[in-house]
């Protein structure tokens, strides 16, 4: 092995060393933390359309048989609150399902035809 080759792994094991013992490495994740980095477990049963730059979500399709479809949401809608919290994108809406869970009877605000409608709706399992 050549001095380069010596030098460069030297100067690798002290970065990770360095990365690995930095205060984002070090710490142990709070229960909230690892709470958040589960995810959501809850499902409307809608799609987003992930293109949207509207305020709220706006409703690509409703799976067959899903809590929205019971519900009489439709393609096209604009879902605007979650359990009387404003949902303003897909980031805001994840985050409110991330609050409830499975079997959660919640009131869903949305738009449709420039109206503005409320629907109660049971929250399903998230499909895996």
């Amino acid at each position: 092995m050549n001095t380069n080759n010596k030098i460069l792994i030297l100067l690798t094991a002290l970065f990770v060393s360095a990365l690995l013992s930095s205060p984002s490495f070090a710490h142990e994740a709070t229960e909230e933390q690892k709470a958040k980095h589960v995810g959501r477990t809850v499902s409307t049963g809608v799609m987003p359309d992930f293109n949207f730059t509207g305020k709220g979500l706006l409703v690509a399709s409703v799976s067959d048989g899903s809590p929205a479809a019971s519900a009489g949401l439709q393609k096209g809608d604009v879902i605007i609150t979650l359990a009387g919290n404003e949902v303003s994108d897909l980031r805001s809406y994840s985050t409110e399902l991330t609050k409830h869970s499975v079997g959660d009877t919640i009131e869903v605000g949305y738009m449709r035809d420039n109206d503005t409608h409320k629907i109660k709706l049971t929250l399903a399992a998230r499909p895996r």
